[in-house]
């Protein structure tokens, strides 16, 4: 990939975590973090927040998008890497969150999508920029969905389990090398590519 700058961020920052803070609980409690947060007897600092966090930074990114291109920016970096933070804390200790946290995790996305369009909507620009910038960033948009339900569609056939996803419409053939080939076209289309294209239009354009 061209970027791999949040994941890099997000594993540094998982790391130090796990070593200085997570390890230290379960070893304090002898048990998994799932009932170390559940039985512990003072404040920690739960994965879930995480997630919370991601609220936050979809407020900053919208409050600084037309004031200050620095924080703005941070912002809209942190909205993805603070997820994949979630996900490396969660696979690394084996923990599984007892609330709905995942619902809230996707829709964060769905949340951010539909704030910074309505902003570019009502910034004042003119009407040509406004349509340039929404059909560019759909378009990645888009390429970014396709790969990703194509490559769920490769490791649902390789795994012989049920595909379900909502956008499985865009499967218009079940042969595996077309989906490779698919798969190969669109690698660019990452969500971390996303956001650096995101941040590059908008200084240009915005």
């Amino acid at each position: 990939m061209l970027f791999e700058f949040h994941s890099f961020i997000s594993n540094k920052i998982t790391y130090l975590l796990d070593i200085f803070y997570f390890d230290n609980l379960k070893k304090l409690y002898n048990e998994p973090l799932d009932k170390v947060f559940k039985y512990c007897k003072f404040p920690v600092i739960k994965p879930e927040y995480f997630i919370y966090s991601q609220y936050y930074f979809i407020y900053t990114f919208i409050y600084y998008l037309n004031k200050n291109t620095i924080l703005y920016s941070i912002s809209l970096h942190l909205i993805f890497i603070v997820d994949i933070i979630f996900q490396n804390i969660c696979i690394h200790n084996n923990y599984k969150s007892q609330s709905n946290i995942y619902f809230l995790k996707d829709m964060s996305y769905s949340l951010m999508i539909y704030l910074f369009y309505l902003k570019i909507c009502f910034h004042h620009i003119n009407y040509f920029k406004k349509i340039i910038l929404i059909s560019l960033f759909s378009m990645f948009y888009m390429g970014y969905r396709i790969n990703h339900v194509y490559k769920k569609r490769l490791i649902s056939i390789e795994n012989k389990s049920e595909f379900v996803d909502e956008l499985k419409i865009l499967i218009i053939s079940p042969d595996i090398k077309f989906i490779n080939r698919v798969i190969d076209i669109t690698n660019f289309f990452t969500y971390s590519n996303y956001l650096f294209f995101i941040n590059i239009l908008l200084f240009l354009l915005y």
